[in-house]
């Protein structure tokens, strides 16, 4: 109940609704099934229903009329209780008169009289208004009835506590009482009134219920007593505390969690529970509490940050890696992840120096507001900007702060790329040219940058160049025509890498600034000849498209043969990729030169998928060596490359039809399958994937292995051998495959629809 009404009280003092009477909504609050509704209008209305709940307060509950005069108990009842939240202090006189008209030692309606001692409690809260004294008076008064009413006690106690009044009445109860409500309202009161002579009490009645069964730990008396010593000060409450926080016992309890953090934080508790948190990550034999406790050390800010980062330094124990503990705290920073702890990193960044002692632990910091900086707010962008500039750390880690920097701050990060641009680290300066290239800066400001940096000479300056082609791939100029093509001339750039790069920018560039295709074709064509293999590798694909795309058939089909016999793997696999390009123009001898050289696997699955989009495969019904060494690839690459299975057994389908090969394929499957499916060693998946070629090829004398194989408790496998007896099986095999859909195992289940559609075709053949 007291829940429901503290949340009506924080909606009441944010709405004046339901202008006019709320007398019936009075009236409701003594109907059960419409007092919930009835409270909640009364709360939002908030003072507007004054006048009506000062006279439900009023109400006889001894009306002549048994029913009513229950229902009046309970309206008298709410009334109360809400004047009480609205604490205005016009209600005090009347909750004063009725307090005293009906607290004896053995009141009628102690609930009332308690609600009354509450109310008045929650209106003198804060006031030091004439009348306040009266009401002190009066509820310790009735509190110190020799035979008082443990509810009304416990009202008088509530009442007492708001007032922050009657430590001396409460403090006795804390000690020695053995009713839990009592005991509870009277650690609200000694709490409130800050009496620092009941710590040893409350300790001792969180240690009782700490010291018993692990079920009765959560109990709320105890924590209540822990947490009413947090708030005294009492840094012998830090265990309990850290105990909340990271036990799985209260993991179910985010709100106690959250309390007893926001009572770490306390200056008297802090240094305390930081080094007991700290502890618990060192801790071997407490793993399952490691993560709560650096979530925990997270939320105490800075100086938390800094005592988890410390663990990692620990000397390890005795016969551990010298890592053991810098591995621990690393896998815990994972969870450190919501915007306080990222707000604690960063302060903890800005409170460390400087200087060279200091790096390993600024950088750590820097990793993880790096690895969640989209999540950062402005605080981050300015330790990202000091990183940056920050030449006591390492070039890289300070290359990523600039990125992260820049790409929090966009077109306004123009300021800072122009001096980092110029920086004479290599790392830096590629790192800022990156940033400057990108679409958040427009190219017509970042082009003359762009352009110097193009210009920066030798090998370390390499990636610069790089970005800064990736850059200027964005204008329209036309004049950059003849710096992309310098990039691509290896007598005026020295890196490969760079002409690779400068090969995918060149055609970008070209679109944007509408360069034609003929202007760059031969600059491009060139490099297929390059010294590198990747150069070569890259420039196949773009002159072989350009070439199809300006009518130079011939040129291209030139460039793919040649390609295919490169020394590089590299420059073939891509050669490979091509073949669809000048399938029509090129000749198969060529492609089946280089394809049956392949010793690799990768290599081999590339050349068969060129050679299944190869027009005519005919010629080599005549060449019996070839057409033996091709189904072998084609079979290894279905057994072993899922993938490019299916590729593969579209080139053994050509195959069987143009070349004649049915009986080399037939044979060599089936060794396949026999090799794969043996009573020692059963490679379903292979086999799996074999078994369609045998469909394809319309093989009708394996119907009794394909009987066996489908047996077997793999789902893909039984979906190709049920497919096998669609396609080539008889009515003779229904029976068959109606077992086989009866089967309990778990396969038929999921397959019963294909096995009934295998049936459905075979009974209508």
């Amino acid at each position: 109940m007291r829940t429901i009404l503290s949340l009506l009280l924080l909606m009441a003092c944010v709405s004046t609704l339901h202008a006019g009477t709320h007398a019936e909504n009075v009236k409701d609050l003594g109907d059960a099934t419409k007092q919930p509704q009835a409270q909640e209008a009364l709360a939002r209305a908030g003072t507007e229903a004054f006048d009506d709940l000062l006279e439900g307060v009023k109400r006889d509950p001894k009306d002549a009329n048994a029913e009513q005069a229950a229902k009046n108990s309970q309206i008298r009842l709410g009334c109360a209780r809400l004047l009480g939240l609205l604490a205005d202090t016009r209600a005090s006189a009347e909750l004063l008169r009725l307090l005293k008209a009906e607290a004896t030692e053995t009141p009628a309606y102690p609930e009332f009289v308690a609600a009354c001692a509450a109310a008045l409690g929650a209106i003198w809260n804060i006031k030091t208004d004439a009348g306040r004294g009266e009401v002190v008076a009066e509820i310790k008064r009735i509190a110190g009835y020799e035979k008082v009413s443990p509810v009304v006690l416990a009202g008088c106690l509530r009442g007492l506590g708001a007032m922050i009044e009657g430590a001396e009445i409460a403090a006795p109860l804390v000690k020695d009482s053995k009713e839990p409500l009592l005991r509870s309202a009277a650690i609200g009161v000694v709490v409130a009134c800050r009496r620092m002579a009941s710590a040893d009490d409350l300790l001792a009645i969180w240690t009782a219920q700490r010291a018993g069964e692990a079920t009765k730990y959560t109990q709320p008396l105890g924590l209540q007593a822990l947490m009413g010593l947090a708030m005294l000060g009492d840094a012998r409450s830090v265990e309990g505390l850290v105990d909340v926080a990271t036990l799985n016992q209260f993991s179910m309890m985010q709100a106690l969690r959250d309390q007893a953090i926001d009572l770490l934080k306390l200056p008297a508790l802090k240094a305390p529970a930081l080094q007991a948190l700290a502890s618990i990550v060192k801790a071997d034999d407490k793993p399952t509490q490691w993560r709560q406790a650096a979530i925990t050390l997270g939320e105490l800010g800075a100086e938390g940050i800094s005592s988890l980062l410390a663990v990692a330094d620990e000397k390890p124990p005795e016969g551990k890696e010298a890592d053991w503990f810098k591995r621990r705290v690393d896998d815990q920073l994972t969870a450190l992840s919501s915007e306080s702890a990222l707000k604690s990193f960063a302060k903890a960044y800005e409170g460390i120096a400087a200087t060279e002692e200091k790096k390993a632990v600024r950088e750590k910091i820097l990793d993880q507001l790096l690895r969640y900086r989209t999540s950062l707010k402005s605080e981050g962008l300015g330790i990202f900007l000091r990183a940056a500039n920050d030449a006591t750390l390492e070039a890289p880690k300070r290359a990523q702060c600039i990125n992260a920097y820049c790409e929090a701050k966009g077109k306004d990060s123009l300021a800072e790329l122009e001096g980092w641009v110029k920086l004479e680290d290599a790392v830096l300066r590629a790192q800022a040219v990156q940033n400057l290239g990108r679409s958040y800066i427009p190219i017509a400001k970042a082009l003359p940058l762009l352009k110097q940096a193009l210009k920066s000479p030798g090998a370390d300056f390499a990636k610069v160049r790089q970005n800064a082609l990736l850059g200027l791939q964005r204008s329209d100029d036309k004049t950059l025509l003849q710096d992309f093509l310098d990039a691509l001339d290896p007598t005026k750039e020295e890196s490969a890498d760079v002409r690779k790069e400068a090969l995918l920018a060149i055609q970008s560039y070209r679109r944007a600034a509408k360069v034609k295709e003929d202007d760059i074709f031969e600059a491009i064509k060139g490099r297929t000849s390059d010294a590198d293999a990747g150069v070569r590798a890259a420039a196949v694909g773009a002159a072989i498209g350009i070439a199809q795309r300006i009518g130079q058939k011939t040129v291209a089909t030139e460039v793919l043969e040649k390609a295919l016999a490169d020394s590089s793997k590299d420059v073939r696999i891509q050669a490979y990729g091509q073949v669809i390009m000048v399938a029509e123009d090129m000749k198969l001898d060529k492609l089946l030169d280089a394809s049956l050289k392949e010793t690799e696997v990768d290599a081999k699955s590339e050349a068969i998928s060129a050679l299944a989009r190869m027009k005519d495969l005919g010629p080599l019904a005549t060449q019996e060596a070839r057409l033996e060494t091709l189904v072998d690839m084609a079979v290894t690459v279905v057994e072993t490359q899922r993938g490019r299975d299916a590729i593969a057994r579209e080139l053994l389908g050509k195959l069987e039809k143009e070349a004649g090969a049915y009986s080399v394929i037939s044979r060599k499957v089936l060794a396949a399958i026999d090799r794969n499916y043996t009573d020692n060693d059963k490679k379903l998946d292979r086999v799996a994937a074999l078994v369609p070629v045998l469909t394809q090829i319309k093989e009708d004398t394996v119907f009794d292995r394909i009987k066996k194989m489908a047996e077997e408790q793999n789902q893909e496998l039984r979906r190709v051998c049920v497919k096998y007896l669609a396609e080539r099986g008889t009515k003779n095999d229904i029976p068959f495959l109606r077992n086989l859909k009866d089967r309990a195992d778990n396969v038929s289940i999921y397959l019963r629809a294909d096995i009934e559609d295998a049936i459905r075709k075979l009974e209508g053949s």
